[in-house]
């Protein structure tokens, strides 16, 4: 039998390290009509789902817009080719009504490449973790001089984030990741400010540093769900 997965219990799982893959297999209609994705979900043909090169050391989350046909046979390939794979109860919709976040394709890149500047650490850092976590754990993050960023992110057609483009903030506002629960965690941010310690000298800002802060910001997204769920209970 095919398990299921609430909405919640699959954003709880989100945002961390070895999340789950989730596959939006909505037919092209569905789409069209409601072009946002659950965070880091990627799209693919309901039928198509055991010829695609997945992970196989996370589970699987096969997301419909109602969580019926289509993601149960979808699921049903995936466990066949020896997949760990669940269905979204409710699908899109059940997300929806669970008040959790999609994000509109439109402002994402599609060969998954983000650009920014050397500049404020601090904003730049939380920038790549929430990008990383809620749009794409593979994305490519290039970091550049102010003077290139405009130049480097045409030619490569990369979005360009971080403090030039109003920084976390604007970066929410722009995925509509606007819920409580961000702001918890912005406050837990706030309060913790050590964390960016060792990205202190914006020019020596690089990936490997930016991946290196990225589990103390887990910790701090860890309290504010814990905050949220209590507030909620």
């Amino acid at each position: 039998m095919i398990g299921t997965l609430s909405p919640e219990n699959l954003f709880a799982g989100i945002a961390r390290d070895a999340p789950p893959v989730v596959l939006d297999v909505c037919i092209d209609a569905d789409f069209t009509n409601d072009p946002r994705l659950i965070p880091t979900a990627r799209r693919l043909a309901h039928d198509r789902v055991a010829d695609a090169d997945l992970p196989r050391d996370r589970p699987i989350a096969v997301v419909c817009q109602k969580g019926k046909k289509l993601s149960m046979g979808a699921a049903a390939l995936l466990c066949d080719a020896g997949y760990q794979a669940a269905v979204l109860e409710g699908g899109n919709e059940g997300w929806d009504r669970a008040g959790l976040p999609r994000i509109p394709v439109a402002v994402c890149p599609a060969n998954r490449r983000w650009a920014t500047a050397h500049g404020d650490a601090r904003d730049t850092t939380l920038c790549a973790w929430m990008i990383r976590r809620f749009f794409d754990i593979e994305a490519h993050l290039m970091i550049v001089s102010p003077v290139d960023l405009p130049n480097v992110a045409s030619l490569f057609q990369a979005a360009p984030f971080g403090p030039t483009e109003g920084g976390f903030a604007a970066l929410r506002t722009k995925l509509m990741l606007d819920q409580p629960l961000f702001d918890r965690f912005a406050t837990a941010i706030r309060a913790t400010p050590w964390i960016f310690g060792t990205a202190a000298d914006p020019t020596e800002l690089d990936t490997a540093t930016l991946a290196a802060t990225f589990p103390l910001l887990d910790r701090a997204y860890t309290w504010a769900v814990d905050q949220t769920e209590g507030a909620a209970a």
